[in-house]
């Protein structure tokens, strides 16, 4: 990738938004509920995690080339909650 040949480059991703600041808002009614239940989502590469140098708690970080990434989520502590 070219980008990271620059010299104050350290890590590159790519993601659906500015973290923090700009997120698609989704959500999904559970069966047999009439509450809806609305969160913000963010699609990124699987670098990302890796960039902002944030950890997995649980489970697993998306993997390169992985199909079966492209319809999973790795949620935080509040959307657990």
């Amino acid at each position: 990738m070219k980008m990271l040949k620059l010299p104050d480059v350290q890590n590159v991703s790519a993601a659906s938004g500015i973290p923090g600041l700009e997120t698609l808002r989704n959500g999904y009614l559970p069966e047999g509920s009439d509450v809806w239940h609305l969160f913000d989502v963010m699609h990124v590469d699987d670098n990302f995690l890796n960039t902002f140098q944030l950890k997995i708690l649980e489970g697993r970080d998306f993997r390169q080339g992985e199909s079966t990434d492209n319809d999973v989520f790795i949620v935080n502590e509040a959307d657990i909650q």
